[in-house]
Formats: structure tokens, sequence, C-alpha cells
């Protein structure tokens, strides 16, 4: 790299796979061990991070708006396994061992919300990350 000069796409794009790449470990490593029981102020932390992202992607502060990245990488595997659970039917509806409880459906949502907001992060720090990159 020449001294002075910006950073290159090379590295705005490692950045966002590594963070990716990071944020699908914990997701694979941690969330999806505990998948609908997953702790409140988990919960919490990640909405507000997926919220954060969203913010920086609207404001093209890719600082933050790379935060995105984290949370699509660490939801995607908790929600593929989550998604499965959410569709059984309610436990007063059809008791039986394949059945949830009503108390995870909320949860759910939660993690849906939080997915869609860091989807759509992610979408805006790609495409005003590609923009604002010098072709080589």
């Amino acid at each position: 790299m020449v001294a002075g000069a910006g950073p290159g796409p090379i590295s705005w794009l490692g950045r966002a796979l590594l963070y990716f790449v990071a944020g699908f470990g914990v997701g694979f490593l941690l969330l999806t061990e505990f998948a609908l029981r997953t702790f409140a102020a988990v919960q919490v932390a990640i909405v507000l991070l997926a919220a954060l992202g969203l913010f920086g992607g609207l404001r093209a502060r890719s600082n933050l708006s790379v935060w995105s990245l984290f949370i699509v990488g660490a939801l995607s595997f908790p929600l593929l396994v989550d998604a499965n659970l959410a569709s059984l039917p309610l436990c007063r509806e059809a008791p039986s061992i394949g059945c949830i409880a009503r108390d995870y459906r909320g949860v759910f949502a939660v993690e849906v919300v939080g997915f869609i907001a860091a989807a759509a992060g992610t979408l805006l720090h790609l495409l005003r990350g590609s923009r604002t990159q010098p072709r080589a």
C-alpha cells in the first residue's frame, strides 16, 4: 500500500467479511446452543446492535453499519434452528412432545425483527461502501 493512500477495496471488504465470520462464529457456537432460551439481556444487545448498524447505514457511517454484518452472521444459524421450532403448534392446541410454549413466540419475533434490521443495515453498508471505494 502506498503511504498516504486510503484503505483500498480489499481492506474494506476484508473488514466486512471479518465481522460477518466473527458473528457467524458467535451465533453458531453460542446462540444456537440456547436457541429460543436466549437470555433477554443478550437479545436486547442483539437488537440494539442491529438498530445501531441500521442507523449507521442510513447515516453512511461505515464504522457503525459494519455491526449489521456481525448481527446477520450471528443470527443466521440460530434463526434457521428457531424457525423450525416456532413452526410447531402451541402446547395448548396440541399437547404432545412436538409443541412449543406460547412464551417463545415473542422471542422468535424479536429475533426476526433484529435480523431484518441488521439485513437492511448490511445492505446499506454494502451499497454505500461499494460506491465509495475506488476501482482497482
